[in-house]
């Protein structure tokens, strides 16, 4: 069977100690306990008893007087722990597993702060806005699992990941925006045995037209550095179920073995991007609103990080999985965002299609997901204090022609999802809210996940707000603006 308990609070402040200044404090405890049923229970598959604590704290401090054109500033600092504790409650012992009675647990805390600060002046009549800004974050994984193997699939690891960039945006008149910018990225990386790091300078230019005031066309040439995270680089060890059809080099046994990289580079992309902006008031009736985003790019990136598979077993099998570097892919895809909003009903499209290649061979990436589209109508009534809304969602079969032929991941067939929504706000301050997510009930396993997805799910809630806030960020059929 299956038992779930969860504990949910969050508590928030604001203090406003002289004008334009505002302190900000939140605490967010999440604390979730459950046991689970496999769909083919037998006496040999292990089944956990799992406690999931997640804890944040932040702090923000931000200063914004419209007649200070030198400072406008944002910073924040925050503390994140991610915690989950197992003890093997049924299943056949193993050097993967444990025993029943064994405990194991993951931690991940993680502890940063950002900052920055915008300075605004003008000259030959064009309004500049420069930029200045910076962040760091510490991540700290600490995994034991002193009985079985949990703590190879999730190493323990620290990892320092740090930035600052300089920005100018300037506008002329109100067709012409242009923005250049400049970051350096630096990293380091350590585990047993194993250390890394790298940085960079990377830039950023975007030209804006917007020739009618309805329509924007622009233009964007961005680099971007990506440094692998602690499980791409420490992952190890034989994955279940533990039988001998491959014996890895740390002594565990089972179906194939994750072996570490720790000469796994962090990625380099350089992303080219066109994209228009539409923008209607008025259009076919009084207080209607139309807003479109569409945008095409190309991402070429240098040492793209994917899981792969190589090396074979006895049996025919593939014996070793691990994350390596492809010297060069290239990323192409097309997004749309898209909302016709009346007041008393709406309508919404919005869809994404990715395609991901190995330059060197012409082969697939296997981390791209695959293709959907999604349509979301809905209707406000009792003047405007209830929302009644339903989205489809259509994702794209991943096929065997889709993937590269070292993936580790299976193909996943085509899938439809019908959510439907219904929010009532008897007051500003409150928001009644009941959400049906899967209504069909459609069997189906998202991409790159190996167990099916959830079937038909109630959810239900009830928020109030006290003091300042945004209750309507709670709904996802807001008011188009």
């Amino acid at each position: 069977g299956t038992a779930y308990d969860t504990w949910t609070g969050i508590a928030k402040a604001t203090f406003r100690p002289a004008d334009f200044h505002e302190i900000k404090i939140s605490a967010l405890n999440y604390n979730s306990t459950y046991t689970t049923s496999n769909d083919y229970p037998t006496a040999t598959i292990s089944q956990y008893g799992t406690e999931v604590i997640n804890q944040t704290l932040t702090a923000s401090y931000n200063y914004a007087n419209p007649s200070d054109n030198l400072f406008d500033w944002r910073s924040n600092v925050y503390w994140n722990r991610v915690q989950e504790d197992q003890t093997k409650v049924a299943g056949t012992a193993s050097a993967i597993t444990g025993a029943i009675g064994n405990p194991r647990s993951f931690t991940i805390d993680t502890t940063g702060f950002d900052a920055n600060n915008t300075s605004r002046f003008e000259v030959a009549g064009v309004r500049n806005a420069v930029t200045l800004g910076g962040e760091f974050f510490h991540d700290d994984v600490s995994n034991i699992d002193n009985y079985g193997f949990g703590d190879g699939y999730n190493p323990s690891g620290t990892r320092d990941v740090g930035g600052a960039f300089v920005q100018w945006q300037g506008n002329y008149s109100t067709w012409l925006e242009a923005i250049a910018a400049v970051r350096y990225d630096t990293y380091s990386l350590s585990g047993d045995d194993t250390s890394n790091s790298a940085d960079r300078f990377s830039p950023k230019l975007t030209l804006g037209l917007t020739p009618v005031p309805w329509f924007t066309v622009y233009g964007t040439y961005a680099e971007a550095f990506r440094a692998p995270t602690v499980t791409e680089t420490l992952v190890s060890g034989a994955h279940p179920p533990a039988i001998p059809i491959v014996t890895c080099p740390d002594g565990s046994y089972g179906v194939f073995c994750f072996m570490p990289n720790p000469d796994l580079k962090p990625e380099v992309g350089k992303n080219k991007e066109i994209g228009v902006n539409i923008k209607f008031d008025d259009l076919f009736f009084k207080g209607d609103k139309i807003r479109l985003k569409a945008n095409a790019y190309r991402n070429d990136v240098s040492d793209y990080i994917e899981l792969v598979q190589y090396g074979r077993t006895r049996y025919g099998t593939t014996a070793y999985a691990q994350y390596q570097n492809v010297a060069s892919a290239r990323l192409t895809g097309y997004e749309l965002e898209s909302m016709y909003d009346t007041g008393t009903w709406f309508l919404g499209v919005n869809g994404t299609i990715t395609n991901g290649e190995d330059t060197s061979n012409g082969q697939p990436l296997s981390s791209v997901m695959p293709d959907n589209i999604a349509t979301t109508l809905g209707l406000r009534l009792l003047e405007n204090k209830l929302t009644l809304s339903v989205r489809w969602m259509a994702v794209a079969a991943m096929t065997a022609q889709d993937l590269p032929t070292d993936s580790v991941y299976e193909p996943t067939p085509a899938f439809n999802l019908v959510n439907a929504y219904l929010g009532y706000t008897p007051s500003p301050n409150v928001l009644a809210a009941l959400s049906v997510e899967n209504l069909l009930n459609e069997q189906y396993t998202q991409y790159q996940q190996f167990l099916p997805s959830a079937g038909l799910t109630f959810k239900g809630s009830l928020t109030i707000k006290f003091g300042d806030g945004q209750l309507a960020a709670l709904s996802p059929t807001g008011f188009v603006k």
